[in-house]
């Protein structure tokens, strides 16, 4: 009978939390390839980028009760998802571009995550579940943000070495377009 709901909390929590720290755990790495070995600038970078982070979620806050909770998931990762493809199309170049784009996706992209879904994420088990099983269903709805933390704190780096930031950007962009559908 909870199936649907099940299927639903799961991917959104999953795919918010590898999405997230796939990207966000790894955005001093990220600067780093903008800016060379500029450890300065790279700690500036990362600093900007968790504080629009909280600017956003505070906004995010701010207009729930306005949007809902499910358009302010939608939205959230439709700006994941544009900045993700926009990083795979246009990758991070180590000092061979001077402009400061790359960064800012990454900042947008954390900003979009902590808008929406990452609000959506946290508490879409609560609203959906009855409240007889809405413990298990949170309970539930954590663990699969637990298991998708941990592929993305693991598999990042592995992607990353693997096959580059283009197409690794382009891989975790999968994230975003499955939880909007």
């Amino acid at each position: 009978k909870q199936r649907a709901k099940t299927v639903l909390v799961s991917i959104c929590a999953f795919a918010q939390q590898l999405q997230y720290y796939g990207v966000g755990f790894y955005i001093p790495v990220i600067a780093a390839m903008v800016f060379g070995k500029d450890m300065v600038s790279t700690i500036v970078a990362t600093i900007c980028a968790q504080g629009l982070g909280m600017l956003a979620s505070l906004l995010g806050v701010r207009l729930t009760s306005r949007l809902g909770l499910r358009r302010l998931g939608l939205v959230g990762y439709a700006i994941v998802l544009v900045c993700l493809v926009w990083m795979g199309l246009t990758g991070v170049h180590g000092g061979q571009d001077p402009s400061l784009l790359p960064v800012f996706l990454v900042v947008f992209l954390l900003a979009g995550t902590s808008f929406g879904p990452g609000p959506l994420s946290k508490t879409l088990a609560a609203v959906v579940y009855p409240t007889e099983i809405r413990g298990i269903g949170t309970g539930w709805s954590e663990t699969m943000g637990r298991v998708g933390s941990a592929i993305g704190l693991f598999f990042f780096p592995v992607v990353l070495a693997a096959i580059g930031i283009k197409s690794t950007m382009l891989v975790i962009a999968i994230c975003p377009i499955i939880a909007i559908v």
